[in-house]
């Protein structure tokens, strides 16, 4: 028996077979377009405009709108990292502070310790900001502030005078999970197209990197997908104050490094001139690694002028140092600890301490617990 398809299913196959032709013709003349177009947008070049900037997005870097200057544009999304207790939290309340007398601002902390919420809550109210404490309220969390933010994204309005700070991000999403991280900031970003201005406090990581530079916490979306990324350099003072400065790392506004005074009483104010905190903390680290050289120094200079032999000698037979390694102690201090100058035998540099009359004023203000350093001036016990 013949099983030979009737008319009806004879038509189905041939318009399958017509079907499958057209569009093997189709994906051909695709090709070969695709092809076409690649190779004249190679001649032209015109693939370049997809990396220029408008007249309109150029405007808007050269006269940015200030919510904080130099640290808050008006309607960007903004990320302020620093390392634990950076000062941070201390920071961005004082801001929250200064930006309530023209916004509506909403600070949410779910980084807080209980200890510490009722003198921000006491702040908030006082200051004229509204403190959200998810964590602490009764069947609530920071996953229900996000859902809030999802439906708020989702409404066709605009949130132009808001200001709000999330403390801290890692609260937000596992900004490790790539996935996770993307879907938040395309919640975000929908938001500050909206008019919202978004501040996200990070954490850096806790090992720096390899060339000691410190970076976010997080996948790299953070940086793609935000407007600014500012460091905080916190410097922790004798006086158990704290000098904070900023470093803008991914900008699109034109940013000025500032810098923060923050007192033992968290009193922060903004300082008239930029303090760089994060090379007076190296150079504070370098003191305490070189403390031996230094007292070596200290040792043979207080008997008199000495040659940089004498000096390298004396520290290397002492302590054991590498001669190569007390030169470069010895060039990095010059001005601040001690004085050189040409002189003596062949015209070598001749090294002294500095005059104790207050006539001498060192390169930068060298503070270090070297008690061999008593009395001169530019140190400090």
């Amino acid at each position: 028996m013949s099983l030979q398809p009737d008319g009806k299913e004879l038509q189905e196959l041939l318009r399958q077979d017509d079907l499958d032709r057209g569009y093997r013709l189709v994906d051909s003349e695709l090709k070969q377009y695709k092809k076409t177009r690649d190779i004249e947008e190679a001649k032209t070049m015109s693939w370049v405009q997809d990396f220029t900037i408008s007249e309109a997005e150029m405007d808007a870097i050269s006269d940015p709108v200030w919510a904080f200057p130099n640290l808050v544009v008006q309607g960007h999304l903004i990320a302020i990292v620093a390392p634990p207790n950076g000062g941070k939290t201390t920071i961005c309340e004082y801001v929250a502070a200064q930006l309530a007398t023209s916004y509506d601002v909403f600070y949410v902390n779910a980084d807080i310790a209980a200890s510490d919420s009722k003198r921000s809550y006491q702040k908030s109210k006082s200051e004229g900001w509204t403190l959200l404490l998810p964590d602490m309220v009764a069947g609530k969390g920071m996953s229900n502030v996000v859902e809030r933010l999802d439906w708020l994204n989702s409404i066709d309005t605009r949130y132009d005078g808001q200001v709000w700070i999330f403390d801290t991000l890692k609260k937000m999403t596992n900004i490790i999970n790539k996935s996770e991280a993307k879907k938040l900031f395309q919640c975000l970003r929908g938001l500050s197209t909206k008019g919202m201005t978004i501040i996200l406090l990070a954490h850096t990581n806790k090992r720096a990197e390899s060339d000691g530079r410190q970076m976010y916490e997080g996948t790299g979306d953070l940086r793609a997908d935000i407007d600014e990324l500012i460091y905080l350099h916190p410097l922790k003072n004798s006086d158990d104050s704290m000098t904070v400065s900023t470093e803008p790392d991914k900008v699109r506004a034109v940013f000025d490094p500032i810098t923060f005074e923050i007192t033992r009483d968290r009193v922060v104010t903004v300082k008239d001139e930029f303090v760089d905190a994060k090379a007076e903390a190296k150079y504070k680290q370098l003191l305490n690694t070189d403390q031996e050289v230094i007292s070596s120094f200290f040792h043979e200079l207080k008997g008199g002028s000495k040659s940089q032999k004498e000096l390298t000698d004396a520290a290397s037979e002492n302590g054991g140092h590498h001669r190569k390694a007390v030169i470069k102690v010895l060039n990095r201090y010059d001005g601040d600890l001690w004085l050189s100058c040409k002189g003596g035998e062949n015209n070598k540099k001749i090294y002294s301490l500095p005059p104790v009359n207050g006539s001498f004023i060192p390169r930068r203000q060298v503070t270090t617990d070297i008690t061999d350093t008593t009395g001169l001036t530019g140190t400090s016990q």
